[in-house]
């Protein structure tokens, strides 16, 4: 049986069996390898200031208003207490909107819902970071 030792760097060693390939594999590993290194830690810290100024720009544009159920809401599927009923709301420029949004089952026609809505007064997503869709801000 014949022991092979590992050698150390052998891509970049003098060696009559080494070809020129096996010169450029090393180097393009050892390339790949620090961009990796170096590349990953700073595209997490790019990746994260973004989705900061996601958030911060979404907290600016986006804001929770009241709005009042047109309709008694329809009876929940079986074993939910949620449903979905048609609101309506006035937009800061005082122009009238309406959407369905899930609402309990428990309330009535009259009763006050809060909706996420954008600066023009449309229904939206609630910001990243805050309570789900429809729960009052603490």
């Amino acid at each position: 049986m014949v022991r092979v030792r590992k050698v150390w760097l052998w891509r970049w060693r003098r060696n009559e069996l080494r070809h020129r390939s096996h010169a450029v594999e090393g180097w393009i590993l050892l390339i790949l390898g620090v961009a990796g290194f170096i590349g990953a830690p700073l595209g997490g810290a790019v990746a994260g200031e973004a989705v900061l100024e996601g958030r911060s720009q979404q907290r600016t544009e986006r804001h929770l208003t009241d709005a009042v159920l047109v309709e008694d809401p329809a009876p929940a599927a079986r074993g939910s207490v949620r449903t979905r009923a048609t609101v309506r709301w006035t937009a800061t420029d005082g122009t009238t909107h309406t959407g369905r949004v899930p609402v309990g089952s428990h309330l009535e026609r009259g009763a006050r819902v809060p909706v996420w809505t954008d600066k023009g007064g449309a229904m939206t997503s609630a910001p990243l970071g805050r309570p789900p869709h429809g729960s009052m801000p603490q």
